[in-house]
């Protein structure tokens, strides 16, 4: 294992940990499983819009301002929290019908802890 990995796996763990015990504590008992679904439905969007969306935007924009100009990362810069934030937002909206009975002010938050936590990790 390179040191990335290891720092990648540690760092991953150190977010489960903290986070997930901060969600832990918050949320009522009856959300707890589906908050751990919202999570565990986040964790392959980061993959996904890192291979299906960013690499394909990359070939396109590589080709067009040229490799390694300024305008080249001033576009990496903007489009990717452009396309990371709807990611997150994507089982939220797909899962809508299925948990907007139980979605109210108080846990709206930990929703988006969740998926956050599901995409980061």
């Amino acid at each position: 294992m390179t040191g990335i990995e290891i720092a990648a796996i540690l760092t991953g763990l150190i977010a489960i940990a903290a986070f997930g015990t901060l969600i832990l504590q918050l949320c009522a008992r009856s959300d707890r499983v589906w908050l751990l679904c919202m999570g565990v439905v986040g964790l392959p969007l980061s993959l996904m819009t890192y291979y299906l969306v960013r690499i394909p935007v990359d070939s396109i924009l590589t080709q067009w301002p040229g490799r390694g100009s300024t305008s080249l990362t001033i576009c990496k810069l903007w489009y990717a929290p452009l396309t990371e934030e709807p990611a997150k937002l994507l089982p939220f909206l797909v899962l809508w019908p299925l948990f907007r009975r139980n979605l109210d002010n108080a846990n709206r938050v930990l929703v988006a802890l969740s998926l956050g936590l599901g995409f980061a990790v």
